[in-house]
């Protein structure tokens, strides 16, 4: 009884452990994949210093997570597969299997510079790992994700067309004045801190 016992928290340990290094490590290729998306343009263009993009992507990406990141970790975790009534070893299996497979994928994808999602990774590999273990898969779910992001370029792409004319009137890049060119700067900043809150 006593040696299950302590086997048993060697166990919790272990897995634990893989899960903490899995987790960073999605998350590093998570960062290495995505972050520029926050900052690349302005930077890019002069506007915003590298130093800036880092601390505005790490400070509001924080906060995003911590204030809203509930709602992601509700679909990854019982939306796609049902994780939180499988037996706890298939779940921790399929935990570990999910964050590994993603992560490698991303970065594969990032080395060879292809234009990926991490939010389509980690939804595949959960559902691939599902698959594997033979659990049950909330097709219905993965098909609303799936149209979500169908329509995520197209309206983002709309957005942008039918907000780009008014953004061009309102500050005319041929005679900018001192005041205006702050304003921009302004804006520029704020919508990257609000993509990395947002990502």
């Amino acid at each position: 009884m006593i040696k299950y016992s302590i086997l048993n928290l060697k166990e919790i340990k272990m897995i634990f452990i893989l899960t903490l290094l899995l987790s960073l490590y999605m998350g590093w290729s998570m960062g290495a994949n995505d972050a520029a998306n926050c900052v690349g343009a302005d930077i890019g263009s002069g506007v915003m210093k590298v130093r800036d993009g880092i601390i505005i992507t790490i400070l509001f990406s924080f906060l995003g997570a911590i204030l809203l990141g509930s709602n992601v970790i509700k679909t990854i975790g019982k939306g796609v597969v049902p994780l939180n009534i499988l037996p706890e070893d298939i779940s921790n299996l399929i935990s570990l299997s999910s964050l590994f497979g993603a992560g490698t994928w991303l970065t594969i994808a990032t080395y060879k510079k292809y234009p990926v999602s991490t939010s389509h990774s980690i939804v595949g590999a959960v559902a691939g790992a599902g698959l594997a273990f033979l659990t049950p898969i909330y097709w219905n779910k993965i098909f609303q994700i799936f149209i979500c992001w169908i329509l995520t370029p197209i309206g983002s792409a709309l957005f942008s067309f039918l907000l780009y004319p008014p953004v061009k009137k309102i500050f005319s890049f041929k005679f900018v004045k001192k005041y205006e060119k702050q304003l921009i700067i302004f804006f520029i900043y704020s919508t990257s801190a609000y993509l990395a809150f947002t990502w």
